[in-house]
């Protein structure tokens, strides 16, 4: 693969706008071979839809990862401790040091590539009420998306390649490169931009802001000053607190920067590398019991960034 050096930046979205296989939503439900309704979870808008072409392989895969089948590999994990240390200046921290990376020529014709190792959950309902939860085993997940959105992209992991729609509009729910480059950096501003462009989405607007930021910082690419205003950005967000100690899908620790979804009782968790102040990867797990029922500890999904870069090409024989 034709590589430039990795630009410093967050990381993570799923298949696009109308497939919210996410980190918060991997939820494949069925009640007696019929799709139950979805429990009521903070809704995510992604950065592209599926090409026509793909749609259905892509239901299909969605349906053989995370369906009946899937590994036997745990469904609960430890709830980590919250911590009294503020995450203002955790999050500032973390800023100061994302904003003093070197800023690498992109260009139009290059695209934002993103590895990472996921694993997810997924949630059975019978007849009778009762539920199942079984979780996929971690599983490599590579991204390349257009970094001016003007051509398609392409997603590999799982049950094989998918091509991606171009993005002619993005927006803070979609967002290219190009779009990220013209953010305010301004923390203020760019909190107030979150809150007006997703009015009206998921649970709560502090939520919904919490959740948008947190998938900005998954599978993107973003200039340092826009990744440092992020990070201020939430820190502004009522109910955002530090956890101690939290593990990512490559089984790396870290400090995690978290909110707790009341309506859910889910928290989500964006973990840190505690020496090098970099995004690690994500983790939702429940931390009371849900009003579907998920009691504390269940794993619903957890992310870990292996590798982040300016390419030239989607070939990876490249």
């Amino acid at each position: 693969m034709n590589e430039r050096e990795p630009l410093p930046a967050p990381a993570v979205p799923g298949l696009g706008r109308d497939r919210h296989r996410t980190l918060r939503e991997h939820l494949m439900q069925e009640m007696d071979g019929a799709t139950a309704p979805v429990p009521r979870r903070t809704r995510r808008r992604l950065w592209w839809s599926l090409a026509p072409t793909a749609v259905a392989a892509a239901a299909v895969a969605v349906a053989l990862v995370a369906g009946a089948g899937a590994p036997d590999v745990p469904t609960t994990t430890e709830i980590g401790q919250v911590s009294d240390q503020a995450a203002a200046p955790l999050l500032q921290q973390f800023a100061l040091v994302a904003e003093q990376q070197p800023t690498g020529q992109v260009r139009d014709e290059q695209y934002v590539y993103v590895k990472s190792l996921v694993s997810f959950s997924s949630f059975r309902f019978a007849s009778d009420g009762t539920q199942t939860v079984t979780r996929d085993a971690p599983h490599e997940r590579e991204i390349w998306v257009a970094v001016d959105g003007s051509r398609a992209g392409r997603l590999a992991g799982g049950n094989g390649p998918t091509t991606l729609d171009p993005n002619p509009t993005p927006d803070v729910g979609s967002p290219t490169y190009r779009f990220l480059e013209s953010l305010p950096t301004d923390p203020a501003r760019l909190l107030a931009k979150i809150y007006a462009d997703t009015k009206g989405q998921g649970n709560t607007p502090d939520q919904q802001a919490f959740t948008t930021i947190g998938d900005l910082l998954r599978e993107s690419v973003a200039p340092p000053k826009v990744t440092a205003a992020l990070y201020r950005a939430a820190a502004r967000i009522p109910g955002v607190v530090v956890v101690n100690d939290v593990v990512d899908a490559a089984g790396r620790h870290g400090v995690g920067v978290a909110r707790l979804d009341e309506t859910t009782g889910s928290r989500t968790e964006w973990i840190f590398d505690r020496d090098e102040s970099t995004f690690l990867g994500e983790r939702e797990v429940q931390v009371v019991k849900s009003p579907e029922g998920l009691k504390p500890g269940t794993l619903i999904g957890i992310s870990a960034v292996l590798t982040r870069a300016i390419v030239d090409t989607t070939d990876t024989r490249g």
